[in-house]
């Protein structure tokens, strides 16, 4: 017989009594707690960017590490709402598919360890493989992760359990950061055992993860009755679904804008080290400022979307996007500036996932939340060309032109908003 833990539950719908939401709203915060500790051992804006450093990777291959991670969150997920399309359960998907990239992620460290100094290249190669696998799998799983969230948190509460998922998730990797920074600064843990070792510290949280995920007890969703048919079928059906669905679009364009921090979030921590000469050690300082910046405004952009709406929210995040490279630039007259730098892109990028999630989840019906999901990320998968684009940019010319760049572009998304009327959820 199945375990009480792991026994389907009926749900009654997104603003009625859901059983077990309590039980669900802390194992799903453990989860992207343990989740957020892991990956911030692999943090793609200081730790990593310095790994690609050690192995010799150009200026191009660091912004690639970036535009990998995007596409593997944001193209995935149209192929897995075909799949899940129909299954009222997707606790088993998701399972199964964070299994396989989370295992993957397990065979970075000793390959670094061993192989990390004689073959810098073999390294780089794994290194893009296990990044891109562990990323695709994550985002193909994020379709059933949000529908559960959805089926298991009411809309109303919904911006105070991201607020407090970003809240935590920040408060737990702060001790990280100092680990990372005594970590990188130990003269007993040489390149590469220190960069292995994070890896290793990183695999711990994402196991401690998919314990908890294993515990979550799923609500039946809805299903929309529609035949499932080919993967073609599926794709014919998205034209008609953006005409419907114009909010979405709407919140998704933002977005797209928006996600320009990306551009030059990995050549902050290059930009300090290699102009500025901050020592190796200061990277677990700028990261725990980037995590304070997370902790200090994930109640604000909660706040902000139940008080006066998404839009709102997302004005305060592209005022945050446009301070980070801004400082940046006003660094080169005072390096003591760049922890402010890292304090706005930690609030600006968690919160912009944050908040669009929860835009997204309550501007469709119930039925097509996988959907939804999957053309949105679609959209946004171009973005990933931001990083690829700032790394040419970098090698070209140098940073002050990327820095410059990703302040015009989120300036226009900043714009965008003022032409939406801001409405609370």
């Amino acid at each position: 017989m199945a375990n009480a833990r792991s026994r389907p539950i009926p749900s009654s719908g997104d603003e009625g009594n859901i059983q077990h939401a309590r039980w669900n709203f802390w194992v799903l915060q453990a989860d992207a707690v343990s989740f957020f500790w892991g990956v911030v051992f692999i943090d793609s804006a200081t730790v990593l960017p310095l790994l690609l450093l050690r192995l010799h990777a150009a200026p191009w291959a660091i912004g690639c590490i970036n535009s990998i991670r995007i596409l593997a969150v944001f193209l995935p997920p149209l192929f897995a709402a075909h799949l899940i399309h129909g299954r009222p359960l997707h606790k088993r998907f998701l399972l199964g598919v964070c299994a396989i990239g989370r295992s993957a992620l397990l065979t970075l460290a000793p390959v670094v360890w061993f192989m990390g100094r004689a073959h810098p290249r073999i390294t780089l190669i794994w290194l893009f493989v296990t990044y891109g696998l562990f990323w695709s799998c994550d985002g193909a799983c994020g379709v059933s992760w949000l529908d559960i969230i959805a089926k298991s948190v009411p809309a109303r509460t919904r911006g105070r359990f991201f607020g407090t998922m970003q809240l935590l998730g920040g408060i737990v990797t702060i001790p990280a950061a100092a680990l990372i920074s005594l970590i990188l600064g130990s003269s007993r843990l040489a390149f590469p055992a220190d960069f292995a070792v994070l890896i290793g510290l990183c695999s711990l949280g994402l196991l401690s993860s998919q314990i908890a995920l294993s515990l979550i007890r799923e609500p039946i969703g809805e299903v929309d009755g529609i035949i499932k048919g080919s993967f073609s079928t599926h794709l014919r059906r998205i034209p008609g679904f953006i005409n419907e669905n114009r909010t979405m679009l709407r919140y998704t364009a933002i977005r797209i804008c928006l996600e320009v921090g990306g551009m030059a979030a990995p050549f902050y921590v290059v930009y300090a080290r290699q102009s500025l000469q901050i020592a190796v050690a200061m990277t677990g300082i700028y990261l725990a400022f980037q995590k304070l910046g997370e902790i200090l405004t994930g109640p604000l952009w909660g706040w902000l979307s139940e008080r006066w709406g998404v839009v709102a929210a997302y004005r305060g995040i592209g005022l945050a996007i446009i301070a980070a490279p801004s400082i940046a630039l006003l660094s080169s007259w005072n390096s003591l500036l760049m922890p402010a730098c890292f304090f706005f892109m930690g609030g600006a990028t968690q919160g912009l996932w944050m908040v669009f999630s929860n835009a997204l989840l309550d501007s469709v019906q119930p039925s097509n939340r996988p959907l939804a999901v999957g053309v949105s990320n679609a959209m946004i998968a171009p973005t990933a060309l931001y990083p690829l684009l700032g790394g040419i940019i970098a090698q070209s010319f140098g940073y002050f032109p990327v820095f410059g760049l990703t302040i015009a572009v989120a300036a226009a998304g900043l714009l965008l908003t003022l032409t939406f009327k801001s409405e609370p959820l």
